[in-house]
């Protein structure tokens, strides 16, 4: 039973709000992560990746803020934060790990973020989340 639950607990981080229809979506982190992984690693994944971490300092800030005050959490740990971006830069999937009060809420606002449009679709995008560094 040990050997099952963290399992679960990794496929309850994935939250859908769409499906991409050709393919089913990661459904634990790690999977997430090695999407991520394979859409960064090639050369227009790359480039994407650099658009969106400037689309994303803007959320980062005011995201972790609001989420700070709204949980009053005091612990900032760094976390890692993987997002499924459709072609019309929607977000349709969003996981952290470790999942804490303010990684939820932050994931749970990125679910309803906008991106540029990803060179393809779905781009899944991974990011270590800091509250000290300026580069998410």
């Amino acid at each position: 039973m040990r050997a099952i639950l963290p399992v679960a607990l990794l496929a309850a981080l994935a939250v859908d709000s769409t499906r991409a229809k050709s393919q089913p979506a990661p459904s634990t982190f790690d999977q997430l992560v090695a999407q991520a992984m394979k859409c960064q690693g090639t050369d227009e994944g790359r480039a994407y990746h650099k658009v969106v971490a400037t689309a994303y300092q803007t959320k980062l800030s005011t995201g972790l803020t609001y989420c700070t005050r709204l949980t009053r959490e005091t612990s900032k740990n760094p976390f890692q934060a993987v997002l499924a971006i459709q072609a019309d830069g929607k977000v349709s999937q969003a996981a952290v790990s470790p999942e804490t009060d303010v990684s939820r809420c932050f994931r749970d606002r990125l679910l309803h973020a906008v991106f540029p449009p990803p060179p393809f679709a779905p781009f899944f995008d991974a990011r270590k989340v800091n509250f000290h560094d300026e580069d998410p």
